[in-house]
């Protein structure tokens, strides 16, 4: 199965946000070595957020935000060791990550 990448520009997406409050859902996916936390809110069609380096999802506040104004589901995924993640993010690859998400 083939998985579809969206890749979406958020400057055009401000001018179709609404002001509507919007459910925000936190929780911790347990894996067999690691904890990862994540954050969702909107509804629609998913948008991975995901920060680089060791940076938590906080910065991309904003964006998440932005998207589920739009329609979309933003989901924000902390790396990791950031966050409320645990497990070690030594030697953690692009790979471990698409695994983790």
């Amino acid at each position: 199965m083939k998985s579809k990448l969206t890749v979406l520009a958020l400057v055009p997406l401000l001018a179709f946000t609404n002001n509507y409050a919007q459910t925000v859902e936190t929780g911790t996916v347990k894996l067999a070595d690691s904890n990862i936390e994540y954050v969702s809110q909107g509804q629609g069609e998913a948008v991975v957020l995901l920060p680089g380096g060791s940076l938590t999802v906080e910065y991309t506040e904003g964006w998440a935000k932005t998207l589920a104004g739009a329609g979309y589901r933003a989901v924000r995924v902390n790396s990791r060791g950031a966050g409320k993640s645990t497990g070690s993010g030594t030697n953690v690859t692009l790979q471990t990550k698409q695994i983790n998400t």
